[in-house]
């Protein structure tokens, strides 16, 4: 099985949605920031689903995962469960409030994607917050090391 993403952060959500909507990096399907089961660690895309014909795809479903959208993205798979997505948006709106003093003021923690986690997520420094270890900067190329 060739996994393309599995779990993404909030962030890295809303930089693929951003992608999506700007037509860049070859992006045609990424759902608005705290709605994707990718935040949530259930859903995978997988690459070669349609390989060895369709036997990945049908051990995926005779094991329980769904795909939801089959006609529109038919890479990707979900695991049925508790829906937990709102809790990536709690934890950075959280992480936020802590630590952005320096780029904003604090936002409110109640799990939903709107124009002030927006806003805040834009202005959190790339490099992360203090004694964040990420480097560099965000583009097409490196978007895929950060996937797992």
């Amino acid at each position: 099985i060739e996994i393309d993403s599995g779990f993404r952060s909030l962030a890295q959500q809303h930089v693929l949605h951003t992608w999506k909507e700007n037509q860049q990096c070859n992006i045609k399907l990424a759902a608005e920031p705290g709605s994707s089961n990718h935040e949530s660690g259930f859903a995978l895309d997988i690459h070669n689903a349609e390989e060895a014909n369709g036997l990945v795809k049908e051990t995926l479903l005779e094991n329980n995962w769904i795909q939801p959208f089959p006609t529109n993205d038919a890479v990707h798979f979900e695991f049925p469960g508790v829906d937990i997505t709102a809790f990536s948006t709690i934890a950075f709106q959280l992480l936020w409030n802590e630590y952005g003093d320096e780029f904003g003021a604090d936002i409110s923690v109640d799990g939903r994607w709107g124009p002030m986690t927006q806003s805040a997520v834009e202005a959190s420094p790339a490099h992360g917050f203090a004694g964040g270890f990420a480097q560099g900067k965000l583009d097409c190329i490196h978007y895929d090391s950060m996937l797992f």
